[in-house]
């Protein structure tokens, strides 16, 4: 996994390299959950902020590559029966998605996400939060979904955007009849076009 990571971080900073590519940093804020795959649990919402940088290759006037480092505080609230839990996890989100524009501005995008643990915590019950980060996965692959719209004039180089992430395995360490969790995200973003390596954004 270490080694899939470094590959796509290298990927990411290497681009910087070619004319077409633009980068820029992002924004966002987030709404999380951690799905617990027992009907006892009743999942809940986390507000959470992300922060990151980006850099995008045009591939031709309507698809565009844009490869993606952010980091991402996230979690979850759950009930089961009079017992309540929070979840509070940091992650390193690292997306790879193939955008589809229109000339209006907007645009469609999705593809492969690895997400990798920083940390892991819980509290019950308002107890002090334990670390639970041992019984995580280092990292799992996901997948984002999402739309957006790019501005023009004055407001040329910023993006917003939405997008669904989800995981495609359990966050946790699955042993014999061990309950699977997955993380689930929903992040508002502003995006910020600073520049084309070897010139200046447009």
């Amino acid at each position: 996994m270490k080694r899939i990571v470094m590959i796509i971080c290298v990927m990411n900073i290497s681009v910087l390299l070619h004319a077409q590519i633009r980068f820029g940093v992002n924004a966002a804020a987030n709404s999380s959950t951690v799905k617990i795959q027992d009907d006892l649990f009743k999942c809940h919402a986390r507000v959470g902020v992300a922060l990151g940088v980006f850099t995008r290759y045009d591939l031709n006037t309507s698809l565009a590559v844009q490869g993606e480092i952010n980091y991402s505080a996230e979690g979850g609230k759950w009930t089961r029966a009079s017992t309540k839990g929070i979840i509070k996890e940091s992650l390193l989100r690292i997306p790879v998605l193939l955008q589809y524009k229109t000339a209006k501005g907007l645009f469609l995008e999705a593809g492969p996400s690895y997400n990798m643990m920083l940390s892991f915590k819980e509290s019950v019950d308002g107890d002090p939060a334990t670390n639970e980060k041992d019984n995580m996965e280092s990292g799992v692959f996901g997948y984002g979904l999402g739309a957006g719209y790019s501005f023009s004039g004055p407001l040329s180089g910023l993006r917003a955007n939405i997008r669904f992430n989800g995981d495609l395995s359990p966050i946790n360490k699955v042993e014999g009849g061990s309950t699977k969790a997955t993380n689930h995200l929903i992040r508002f973003a502003f995006y910020y076009d600073l520049g084309k390596s070897g010139g200046s954004k447009k």
